[in-house]
């Protein structure tokens, strides 16, 4: 894409400079290469500053030399992983640069383990070589095993997503599926070697890196925690469970839009007149608009469309299609903060200032249909306009909601002709000839054509005198019994119309909409700046269901934003469903007990409290981003689960006390797992800074959740582990 926009460029110079006129100018209006190559640049600038976050904090947290080793391994894996994704045909685009940004702290975690093992054993005794050796063999399949489940997490959205957001997913889990078996390579590897070359042991045989003040005074505070949790277990267990299920509680006060807004530099204004309007009407509006707009200094340039729309330039944004009451701008702006602030200025503003016009300010977004829709089906015409205007006066009502109307068109009135079968057989008229003597008489009427090289161009004699019902009903009908008895020639060889059909007023539908076969009539309408579906969607079922009663044969269907939503929910959910069932048959296969399988699968929830949180301090949207964020902390807590349990496991194996060993493997893994999610959360700080609609729902996500389940994991899994287990060795 920014190679082909660079094609472009070399074109455009090319006829600006041998082939414009020097008058004329040519201006972009929208630059998808130029989009892709910021976005591209600034998440290369953010990857880049994550890595220098995480050795920062590393260096910070970890023995000093621990960390040198440990941060060897950030830029390493990218590099050599980046170098992989090249060869295999993976791009480097928006999805995998993120992708790389959210694995970025976890590739360090295997390391972080291994360098752990390594420091215990010197303090054991151990030479440095065999210390490595063995750390390495001792944590590799239980790192391997909790890498197999963090990827195994991603892939079944491949199977179940659908369309425009399987496209755009589809190398998401290729690059972090790399991006961690690679760090694991490296984490048995390498860092087995950059330990024995850099950590090493004091005389007295113990580790010459065990730990500084931060690390230690968090063990410290944690032994205390732990002792507490384990006098008393089911205080600590339901208090826990208590919390997940409070946290509950932000839920419905949470911003829900599944699909996020675009962040652009442009903003779209479109203006709607009724139908009939000229386009004189239409111009002097948008003039009005433009005129208003134009002085503000944030806006850099405004293309207008009169009477038609701009070609499509985004993929969610679909063109109108063309009418004399339709006007559009796309107005360009300096930033895409300055595109929020003239959005927040503007729409409240302009959006209902003409009494015969709806403004509307569209921010781009990834949204391809309307916000809000209601849609009803039957085949009396009147029965749906009926539910409809009853549905239309009371979201009118409604101050979240802008320019409520439907998608038919105002009536128009036309003149319905009846033949008289008798008096027309009679007369020798059929419906044909009547038609062709109507159409003679007042419509067009093409004569010939003239030719401009290749183009035809046809010759038309127009009326333009308007006609009046008497008018029409006094036309002329040519029948062959008033020609025979009148002649050919004579003056009476023509019959009133009113003589020989029935001519009366009536007033028609200009447009009968179809979805399915059926008569539909779609309500829809514009929110107001700020405005997310889901308060509104609940009132308007609350209308709908008791103060709306559907006439007989009607009946209604919710659209727009919440269809779009329940479409994609269930592939969400069928994807989470089977990469659930996946990890549990390889929890299974290695703990094969099902106390402890089942305990990891449910522990799974302690991502809960700290992610809802998080996202309800920065306000943001709960959404399908959000969503990969929260899988993303699954794949963490796995990863903690398995070294406090697995470790657990292996002291009991030794003989050591359930209890004891629950006890062990908290006070063992607490800082690993305080320093591996350490880095995992301030990885996605940038991400935090950017602000951006699309990704900063994920590292919100991350960086809360992922605090908010060290917390819960840490006190909660070794006392549950504990009880489980009990329970087990008693049955």
């Amino acid at each position: 894409m920014v190679q082909y926009g660079k094609d472009v460029d070399k074109v455009l110079n090319d006829f600006r400079e041998n082939e414009l006129p020097t008058d004329v100018n040519v201006t972009r209006i929208a630059d998808k290469p130029k989009v892709v190559s910021t976005s591209v640049s600034d998440f290369l600038r953010d990857l880049l500053i994550s890595m220098v976050i995480i050795i920062l904090v590393m260096m910070v947290l970890f023995p000093i030399r621990s960390a040198i080793v440990a941060a060897i391994t950030i830029p390493l894996s990218t590099f050599v992983s980046v170098s992989i994704m090249y060869m295999v045909g993976i791009e480097l685009n928006i999805v995998t640069l993120a992708a790389l940004i959210v694995v970025l702290g976890m590739i360090v975690d295997n390391s972080i383990v291994v360098i752990d093992g390594y420091l215990e054993y010197l303090g054991k005794g151990y030479e440095p070589k065999r210390a490595a050796i063995d750390s390495a063999k001792q944590y590799f399949m239980p790192m391997m095993l909790a890498t197999i489940c963090i990827c195994a997490i991603f892939f079944p959205f491949l199977i179940t997503m659908k369309g425009m957001f399987h496209d755009c997913l589809e190398a998401f889990p290729w690059t972090i599926t790399i991006n961690l078996m690679v760090s694991l390579f490296l984490a048995v590897s390498v860092i087995p070697f950059l330990e024995v070359l850099i950590i090493k042991p004091e005389k007295n045989g113990k580790s010459g890196d065990s730990g500084n003040a931060i690390t230690k005074w968090v063990q410290r505070t944690y032994n205390h925690v732990l002792d507490f949790t384990f006098h008393h277990p089911w205080v600590t267990i339901f208090g826990g469970i208590g919390i997940i299920l409070l946290s509950t509680i932000i839920i419905p006060t949470l911003k829900i839009r599944l699909f996020p807004y675009a962040d652009r530099d442009q903003f779209a204004i479109e203006i709607f007149l009724p139908d009939g309007k000229g386009l004189a009407e239409t111009e002097q509006i948008a003039e009005s608009v433009r005129k208003t707009i134009e002085k503000d200094d944030r806006i850099v340039g405004i293309t207008g469309f009169l009477g038609c729309s701009s070609p499509r330039f985004m993929d969610a944004y679909a063109p109108q299609i063309a009418s004399s009451n339709y006007a559009q701008f796309i107005v360009n702006t300096k930033s895409d903060k300055a595109t929020l602030e003239l959005l927040a200025k503007y729409q409240p503003q302009l959006s209902e200032a003409f009494p015969k016009a709806y403004v509307k300010f569209k921010r781009l977004d990834y949204l391809e249909v309307n916000e809000l829709e209601y849609r009803f089906y039957g085949e009396d015409i009147d029965s749906l306009h009926v539910v409809a205007e009853r549905l239309m006066e009371r979201m009118r009502k409604m101050p979240e909601l802008e320019w409520v109307h439907t998608d038919y068109f105002q009536p128009y009135p036309i003149i319905n002709v009846q033949l008289d079968p008798v008096i027309s057989a009679q007369l020798g008229i059929t419906r044909t000839t009547a038609q062709l003597a109507l159409s003679a008489n007042s419509g067009d009427l093409r004569v010939g054509q003239i030719w401009e090289g290749n183009y035809e161009l046809p010759i038309v004699v127009k009326d333009d005198a308007d006609m009046t019902y008497s008018d029409i009903a006094n036309l002329g009908i040519s029948s062959p019994q008033s020609m025979i008895s009148s002649g050919i020639y004579g003056n009476n060889s023509t019959v009133p119309l009113r003589q020989l059909a029935k001519v009366e007023p009536y007033w028609s539908e200009s447009r009968i909409v179809h979805r399915g076969g059926e008569r539909c009539i779609t309500v829809t309408a514009q929110f107001a700046q700020g405005v997310f579906t889901a308060p509104v969607e609940k009132e308007i079922a609350r209308i709908m269901q008791k103060e709306i009663q559907l006439p007989q044969g009607v009946r209604c269907e919710v659209g727009g934003e919440i269809e779009y939503g329940d479409e994609a929910i269930p592939q969400i959910v069928g994807g989470i469903v089977i990469a659930m069932i996946i990890v549990f048959f390889f929890l299974l296969f290695n703990f094969k007990k099902f106390g402890i399988t089942s305990v990891c699968m449910a522990a799974l929830a302690l991502m809960i409290p700290g992610a809802l949180i998080g996202l309800g301090l920065m306000n943001r949207a709960l959404g399908l981003t959000s969503i990969f964020g929260l899988i993303t902390l699954m794949g963490m807590i796995m990863r903690n689960e398995i070294l406090i349990f697995e470790h657990a496991n292996d002291l009991i194996q030794k003989g050591v006390p359930v209890k004891q060993a629950a006890y062990e493997a908290g006070k063992r893994r607490m800082v690993p797992i305080f320093l591996t999610t350490a880095t995992t959360a301030v990885g996605v700080v940038p991400m935090i800074i950017a602000q951006s609609s699309f990704w900063m729902p994920v590292g919100v996500t991350i960086f809360a959740g992922g605090i908010g389940s060290l917390i819960m994991v840490v006190t909660m899994l070794p006392v549950v582990y504990w009880k489980v287990s009990l329970k087990s060795k008693k049955v």
